[in-house]
This record gives structure tokens, sequence and C-alpha cells, in this order.
């Protein structure tokens, strides 16, 4: 067993010597054999171990009762545990999400305020079977075959290579005990019912149906992979930014329908911020639009418009929409991090030598269109010109860009104007200021101001990490 994982962990590079590893731990079987295993391997990989218990309040005593036996758990083997208790009934209704969504959401947070490089999380081969089945019954693409995946981000799954009986007989022969959550025997929950019923189905057709599904799992990970590779591609050759919108050049029709259509998808994400409620008949809806004549359209969620036009397809938001109410600022300093919207942050002082390091990289990733094109992107700024640190905000009026180094400003409508940034999105758009200057619009540019030289001497990483972890991510 021991093995077995710590090949899994090599094999998809899921942590290095020095990082901090923060386990999920709930008290469960799977989470008590993760938190032995890591415990012995962590001098092995050279991370240090912590937990997390979240403990949502939803089953009274029972509940104690699993935080009791995690924080003694943690303390005979002298592992650091943060506990928070949150009532998750009652940030259901506030929120008005389902009470499953709001435990995602707080352990997400949670986890997010430990500050760890990683984030352990202990799903086994059974759990992605059942999340496959899961999707698969609900409507899913390829992404949905293989949403529970190695390593997403600085989430981890050490224990995607082993069954849930393994885990079990790990523990009998430890001779450890754990918790029993009264809620996974009720036929209630969708994912019981699959575990209970459908997979005893299959196995009676094959035993070795979980392993298949998990192959297959695999096999869609890399063909999702290699498809998002020549999505990015096509969409380089066909998708360009206009004032109305996002144009999606007759060029597209040298694509096959799969690959287009994923490009049509990429672009209507690109403009709404998400792929909620975008089905297979909207997609193919704005595919079939070539064929029609000029001026035909559809119109999609989101209060999205599709419309053919002698260059190709135009993609617009509508410009009636509700007054969105600005993100509160996030302060930024050493080793912060927190939540800025849809964006998990963090950031830290570098010193010369890790500039060297990072030019490079942020280089690169300073060339894209958007932050909307990438899950996540970092910058380094410098701050040698400023007294005080900067923020994050989104756009006010009389934000301004410092576009030349002799001191030359622009207005940033102005800068939005000119790159063709939909007026839809540029609330949206994640902005570092001091002041009303801006010194980094995100996955755009920087201001000449914030350039980092090799004179620099206060140089701040800032990374921005999209959170797109699916509904059993945590």
């Amino acid at each position: 067993m021991r093995k077995k994982v710590e090949e899994y962990i090599r094999k998809n590079h899921m942590t290095e010597a020095g990082e901090r590893v923060c386990i999920g731990l709930s008290g469960g079987a799977d989470s008590v054999c993760l938190f032995l295993l890591l415990e012995e391997l962590q001098e092995e990989f050279g991370f240090t171990l912590e937990a997390l218990h979240v403990n949502h309040c939803l089953r009274g005593a029972e509940s104690d009762a699993d935080e009791a036996f995690v924080r003694a758990l943690c303390r005979e083997h002298g592992i650091p545990c943060t506990v928070e208790r949150v009532n998750i009934a009652a940030l259901a209704k506030k929120r008005g999400i389902s009470e499953e969504e709001a435990g995602r959401e707080a352990r997400r947070e949670a986890f997010d305020r430990t500050g760890a490089d990683r984030i352990a999380l202990a799903h086994h081969m059974d759990d992605l079977a059942e999340t496959m089945l899961h999707n698969m019954a609900r409507g899913t693409s390829i992404a949905g075959l293989c949403s529970l995946r190695p390593v997403r981000g600085k989430y981890i799954r050490p224990l995607l290579c082993v069954r849930r009986s393994e885990t079990e007989e790990y523990l009998m022969e430890k001779g450890m005990k754990y918790c029993t959550d009264s809620t996974n025997m009720s036929p209630v929950y969708t994912r019981n019912r699959i575990r209970q019923m459908v997979i005893p189905g299959l196995e009676r057709i094959n035993t070795g149906c979980v392993e298949h599904l998990c192959s297959l799992s695999e096999d869609a990970l890399e063909m999702e992979e290699y498809m998002q590779q020549q999505e990015e591609h096509a969409a380089r050759k066909s998708m360009s930014m206009r004032k109305e919108g996002i144009l999606l050049a007759d060029s597209l029709l040298e694509q096959p329908p799969l690959l287009a259509k994923r490009v049509i998808a990429g672009a209507l994400q690109k403009l709404c911020g998400s792929r909620k409620n975008i089905s297979r008949e909207h997609l193919r809806a704005v595919w079939e639009l070539y064929a029609r004549q000029v001026g035909r359209r559809c119109e999609l969620p989101a209060g999205l418009r599709a419309q053919r036009t002698y260059e190709g397809v135009l993609l617009s938001l509508e410009t009636k929409r509700e007054s969105r109410v600005s993100l509160p600022e996030l302060a930024i300093s050493e080793g912060k991090c927190g939540t800025f919207g849809d964006y998990r942050v963090q950031c830290r002082f570098l010193t010369q030598e890790d500039v060297q390091n990072f030019r490079i990289e942020y280089t690169k990733q300073q060339k894209c269109g958007r932050i909307q094109e990438h899950d996540k992107i970092s910058q380094i700024l410098c701050l040698d010109e400023f007294s005080q640190l900067p923020v994050l905000r989104t756009r006010r009026s009389g934000d301004y860009l410092t576009v030349n180094r002799q001191g030359g400003t622009k207005k940033l409508k102005e800068y939005f104007i000119e790159k063709k940034v939909p007026a839809g999105h540029r609330d949206e758009i994640p902005l570092v200021c001091c002041g009303q200057e801006v010194l980094w619009i995100a996955g755009m540019r920087i201001g000449e101001t914030a350039r980092v030289f090799t004179t620099s001497k206060k140089v701040l990483l800032l990374e921005l990490d999209r959170d797109t972890a699916d509904e059993s991510d945590t």
C-alpha cells in the first residue's frame, strides 16, 4: 500500500521538498488512511504535514464526535491540526445554495486560509468511478470523465491509485479506528445510490469494472489535454476581439465540428465568464449559423447572442445588464493568501535571485490576451516607486496606467477600448492599484512604474488562480 501510493505521488509530481501539505481530515476511513500514509512519507519526500477538519454542524453529537476523534488523532501523532466549525445550514440559506454546495465552499475557503502549498484529498478509485458515472448520468463531456484528477492546482489526490477496500484493509492491519458518517448510507443522496446499487450491479457483469473506469478516466484526461492544445491553436487562427464582442471567422469551418464547437464554447466563456448553462444544443445552434444567411442569429443563455456576419459568427453580450456590485478590495501584503471573486490570490516578496528565476515565466504569461484565457497567471511587480502597498480591486472612475518610461499615462477606459475589451467584462478584470494608478491589469499588461529591472529592490510576486475545481474537488 505504502509503496503503491509513494510511486503514484512521484509519478504525478504531487509535492516537493520544503512544501507544507495540508490534509483534509474528516475522520473517515479514507482520510485517516491518507493521514497515516502521508505521516510515514513526509520524511521521504521532505514535506511537512498538517491537518484541517471542518465541522459542518449538521449531525449534532455525531459531528462533534468526529471533531474530537480528529483532534485526538493529530495530538497522538504530533501533527498540527486546525479545526473550523461552520454552520453549513445557515451558510447555505445565506448564500442561496444547497447544503452540499455550501459545505464544499466552506472547506475550500478553509483550505485557502491555511496557506498550505498542497491540499491532500482522500479520493480513491471508487470515488473516481462513482463521479464518472454520476457525471455521465447527468450529462457530461470528455472533461467530466476525468474531473477527479491526480493533481489540479494545489489539490492532490494520492489515493487515486487504490480501491476503497485497500484503505480499509490497511487500517485493519494497523488496528486503527475511524469514524463513519451515517449519511453515507442514506439513499436520499445520488452518489450513495451509485455506490450501493450501480457499482455492485456493474461488478456482477465484470469484477474489474472500477479499475476499467479509472483507466478510461486516464485516457480521457490525456485526450482532454490534447484537445485543449488543439483548441488553443484553432482559437488563435479564428478568434478575434471586436468592439461588439468576439468574432469567430469563417476559417473555423476548416476545423472538425468537435474542435470547432470547443472553440465556440471557449469564446462564450470569455464573454460571460462561465460555461454554465451552455449545452450541446446551444453550441450546435452557433455552429449551424455558418451555413445560414448573413444576419441570422440565435439567442443563448446569460444574455449571449450569436449572429452570422460576412466574416463569420459574432458572439456578443447584451448591453442591458443589471448593475454589478463591485468586489471588495483585497489588501496585498507579504504572505497574503485570500480570495478575490473567482480567484485564489497569493503574494510574497522576492529576492533578486528569485526574480531572475521568475522572469522568463512571467514574461510569457504577460503575453496572454486576458486572464480569462488561463486558469492561473502570475506577475512580478516592482514597488520601489510606491510608499504604500497596493490593493487588488476592480476598476473605478479616474483609473489610469503609466504607459511609457517618460511618465506618459493613459486612462484605463481608453486602454480597454483600444484593446477591444467588451464593456460587459471591464468590471470583472482584477487590477493591482496604488490609489488610482493601475500597476497591473491582470492577464494584459503592467504599468511602466511597476516594471521590474535588475536594480529593483522591492519586488512582489502575485499569483491569481481561478477556482476551476469541480464539485468533487473538496
